[in-house]
């Protein structure tokens, strides 16, 4: 949901859905938010290091995709986490698809730094809706938690 510039001045809670629940996320306060982001800053930085990987070399494709598919999640996983800090992180990853993860990190991420989020809301314009939904749902085949059906 697009925040408006009411929500941005008074610093009102970023909304998500994990397992079905909606939740409120609100602001860190700037002493924690900026370690924050450069955490995911170097995380997003070691993934785009990535793109040149090539399958002629094995062990290094074998490595690169390794931390593609499974470490650098974990990371992400572990961030979204460490920003919402009220949330129930071992309840909700019972329940939440990896889909609902992806989307609530990248709202709070377009919360903290809104020039990601316009580059997250130009991205799905120009996505077709079926690519999107593949993108999004990766590890999950529906795409969505079993709770949220």
């Amino acid at each position: 949901m697009d925040r408006t510039d009411e929500d941005k001045l008074v610093q009102a809670p970023v909304s998500v859905k994990l397992g079905g629940v909606d939740y409120s996320i609100p602001p860190l306060p700037i002493k924690y938010s900026l370690p924050w982001v450069k955490k995911v800053s170097k995380i997003l930085m070691g993934v785009v290091s990535m793109e040149n990987v090539t399958s002629d070399n094995e062990e290094a494709f074998a490595d690169a995709f390794g931390e593609i598919m499974v470490t650098r999640p974990e990371q992400l996983i572990e961030l979204l986490f460490e920003y919402a800090r009220d949330l129930d992180k071992e309840s909700i990853c019972e329940v939440a698809s990896s889909a609902e993860i992806v989307h609530a990190f990248e709202e709070v991420l377009s919360f903290e730094r809104p020039l990601f989020g316009m580059v997250i809301r130009a991205f799905r314009a120009a996505t077709p809706e079926d690519d999107l939904a593949k993108i999004l749902s990766i590890s999950s085949p529906s795409g969505t938690s079993p709770l949220s059906k």
